[in-house]
């Protein structure tokens, strides 16, 4: 949750800026690349769900991690907006099983017992390597 949260999504907003300069557009309209992502996420929840109980969680959970980090190192090729928007789609779709529903699912298999707290400790997790990664960022 640290690195899929921390890193990937709240430290987003420190490279709209850059990006979109490169790109020529506004931040506004480079942004809403995340409204993809997490409208897609949204659409994506209930199905992921339906798989993420009728297939193995570690085939689900390596293929979208793979998808996720495929489209990230693509993104640094990117030359038009419209490409991250596709890739958002993409993205969201992949990160309904990483972010959602991975370790609520994972726990409640792996523990019977202080199921909440280790919700907890892995829900603190992603706030925690947000502040991290966006620190070492702007060193």
């Amino acid at each position: 949750m640290a690195i899929d949260i921390g890193l990937a999504i709240s430290c987003a907003g420190i490279f709209y800026k850059p990006v979109s300069s490169a790109l020529g557009v506004s931040v506004g309209n480079f942004g809403l690349y995340m409204t993809f992502i997490y409208a897609f996420s949204f659409l994506m929840l209930s199905i992921a769900g339906r798989l993420m109980d009728k297939y193995s969680a570690r085939w689900l959970l390596t293929i979208s991690s793979g998808i996720v980090g495929l489209l990230f190192f693509s993104m640094s090729q990117f030359n038009a907006v419209w490409q991250f928007y596709i890739s958002g789609a993409a993205i969201g779709i992949s990160l309904a099983f990483l972010l959602y529903l991975s370790y609520p699912v994972l726990i409640n298999r792996w523990f019977s017992k202080r199921v909440g707290f280790f919700i907890g400790l892995c829900s603190a997790a992603s706030g925690i390597g947000g502040v991290l990664f966006r620190r070492k960022m702007r060193l």
